[in-house]
């Protein structure tokens, strides 16, 4: 079994979630930018999804899924409240196992139940995330709009050029009738950051450790 383990879900949707710079931003500093930007908020929404399982190829697609799950987690102050295979409440800057789980009308102890172990373990607190967001940064790429620029399939990443530190803003290029040409650095406000091989061997590892791909 190799390791496969999807990180850009998060990254992408925490860059969604700030408008557009008005001048070209490399992806580096836009993924900075926003996690920092996200780390501060007092409040905020997260969507991610954990996949994991068989995978082939040098891209590491998953083809045999063994564990597939999506969680929407809504951050105010100190507390999170996350919905996923189950419904739960645990500290924002908090520890493992600082949580309650409902189990039917009750709420129990996170990591009393197999629902509430998928989601403490599987689904590791934003700011981790934002943390690998900025380590990783240098890794970040746009993905263009929906529509994909100049044919390109939608949801396919786009290789931006990093701008020097330095940089100007420069006058934007023009189209054969001398309108400006959309450019993805301006217009998309989305990002994907796939983590190194490392990254991935770790997650998979703290995944069989904790026990949730035999339900222990």
């Amino acid at each position: 079994m190799r390791p496969a383990t999807l990180l850009c879900a998060l990254a992408a949707g925490i860059a969604c979630a700030t408008p557009s710079a008005a001048a070209p931003e490399s992806a580096k500093k836009a993924a900075k930018r926003v996690a920092k930007t996200m780390t501060k908020l007092k409040s905020y929404r997260v969507h991610a999804t954990v996949e994991g399982g068989m995978a082939r190829g040098q891209d590491h697609r998953i083809t045999a899924a063994r564990v597939n799950e999506r969680y929407d987690a809504r951050v105010a102050g100190k507390l999170a409240h996350i919905k996923g295979s189950s419904e739960a409440y645990r500290l924002r800057f908090g520890r493992e196992g600082q949580g309650a789980v409902r189990s039917g009308a009750r709420w129990k102890g996170i990591l009393s139940t197999p629902e509430g172990k998928l989601i403490e373990r599987l689904f590791q607190r934003p700011e981790v995330h934002f943390a690998k967001v900025r380590r990783y940064a240098k890794l970040a790429r746009y993905l263009p709009p929906a529509s994909g620029p100049s044919g390109a399939p939608a949801g396919e990443p786009v290789a931006a050029p990093e701008a020097p530190e330095d940089a100007t803003r420069t006058a934007p290029a023009v189209d054969t009738r001398g309108r400006a040409a959309p450019s993805p650095l301006a217009v998309s406000n989305r990002i994907r950051i796939v983590a190194p091989p490392q990254e991935a061997v770790q997650q998979f590892t703290t995944v069989v450790n904790s026990g949730c791909l035999d339900g222990g």
